[in-house]
């Protein structure tokens, strides 16, 4: 339930009950609300450190309780990645979400990180690119004078070759181990302790910042004081800068002294995003693009309850091939849901389209967004269109047939292979 405590030295609260109880209590006094598109966060913090808070409803007491509180750390190290697959697993909490990622730029690496506040970005589909802040909880830390001191204390196979991730690199650990198949077929799953989100890393430090914390403790009137409670660690990686997040309590002496610019550090770290930034920065937000974008990873992975909030008063929902046309919110909203749950598979992708062949069906004139839908042909079959309001949420769904219209699919920069990126099979149409 509360995660990287020990990381900004909080662990100590778990002591005893009274004092987790204590902290909530207190960061939840200054807590403001991120709406998601599904449901709302709190967030709080106390200097440097963050909060994601999670609650749910008790149905019978009609009471919120804490189901998640996961501590981030801000920064300034701000990446863009592009999404290579989902790996929240089926058991985790519906407001916490896990993804790979690849590079943007190059299409390269797997990265795994743990997103804050994840409800606020509408898809995470293989060629969605994902702002965030991010920062590396260390799980275990080594510390070594130099490269030529790690090098030395490595170990070598048989034919005296280091086999360790090159500096900079971000090992999966976490998926490897628990997805590799086990050579003798027996696939044990209590071995599959480590987190998906584990990973590994070597890397010569730049600098090292003290962090710390306010007196979240303090009674009303009490000057607000600051403490150094953890360390800001930052190294180079393939990515770009990461500060690596680690505890003053897990050091010993010997290792503070090697803290430095220019000692190497390896350990075992997860990687937390924070995507509240930008367009983001206030929650969910309403516009075409990003209705469309909602839409189809409803479509896709059957989170249609998310798309809720985008429907419009109002809103009208048009299905021609099934002669299917319904006014208002809800009932827009339910003929989608069935819309989704009428199909074994959908294929989609974001795309631009324009009539050429004018049959009264759309009144669209020139080119305009869409999602291109197949239930599994090599092209597109159908095409979604809406129409906002002045708040931008949907006054109009219509899905239409793909014919008559020339259809642009929008593809990565750094496209190697389709299925990759949810856009098998799929070609543009003219």
């Amino acid at each position: 339930m509360f995660y990287h405590f020990k990381n900004i030295d909080l662990d100590f609260l778990f002591e005893k009950q009274e004092g987790i109880s204590g902290f909530v209590s207190n960061v939840l006094k200054n807590a403001k609300l991120i709406n998601g598109y599904g449901s709302v966060y709190f967030y709080s913090s106390i200097g440097e450190p963050e909060f994601e808070i999670i609650s749910d409803i008790d149905d019978e007491k009609q009471e919120l309780e804490l189901a998640s509180m996961e501590a981030h750390v801000c920064g300034d190290n701000v990446w863009e990645m592009s999404v290579a697959t989902d790996i929240t697993r089926k058991e985790a909490h519906p407001l916490k979400r896990s993804v790979v990622f690849r590079d943007a730029e190059t299409g390269e690496g797997l990265v795994p990180i743990g997103l804050r506040f994840s409800d606020v970005i509408p898809s995470f589909l293989p060629d969605d690119v994902i702002k965030m802040q991010v920062v590396a909880f260390a799980e275990t830390v080594e510390l070594y004078k130099d490269e030529q001191a790690y090098f030395d204390a490595c170990d070598r196979d048989e034919n005296g070759n280091i086999v360790e991730p090159g500096n900079g690199v971000i090992f999966p650990s976490g998926l490897v181990h628990n997805h590799t198949p086990s050579p003798d077929g027996d696939d044990d799953e209590s071995d599959k302790s480590q987190t998906d989100l584990y990973v590994i890393l070597r890397s010569k430090i730049k600098s090292v910042t003290k962090g710390g914390m306010t007196n979240w403790w303090k009674i009303e009137g009490e000057e607000e004081q600051s403490f150094h409670t953890f360390y800001y660690v930052n190294v180079d990686t393939l990515y770009g800068e990461l500060d690596l997040i680690i505890g003053a309590n897990q050091l010993s002496e010997e290792q503070l002294e090697l803290l430095e610019e220019g000692s190497v550090i390896y350990g075992a770290y997860t990687l937390s995003g924070d995507v509240v930034l930008d367009e983001f920065e206030n929650g969910a937000v309403y516009n075409e693009e990003c209705c469309l974008r909602l839409l189809r990873q409803g479509l896709v992975k059957g989170e249609t309850d998310r798309c809720l909030s985008a429907f419009g008063k109002n809103c009208e929902f048009e299905f021609a091939a099934e002669r299917i046309k319904v006014g208002g919110d809800r009932n827009a909203f339910e003929e989608f849901k069935k819309y989704q749950k009428s199909k074994e598979r959908f294929i989609t992708a974001l795309a631009s389209a324009s009539v050429v062949f004018d049959d009264g069906s759309v009144d669209y004139s020139s080119s305009k967004r869409c999602v291109a839908i197949s239930y599994g042909n090599e092209i597109a079959e159908h095409l979604l269109f809406i129409d906002t309001l002045d708040d931008g949420k949907i006054s109009k769904l219509k899905i239409v047939s793909a014919l008559g219209f020339e259809v642009k699919i929008d593809r990565p920069e750094f496209e190697d292979d389709d299925d990759l990126y949810g856009v098998e099979g799929f070609s543009d149409m003219n």
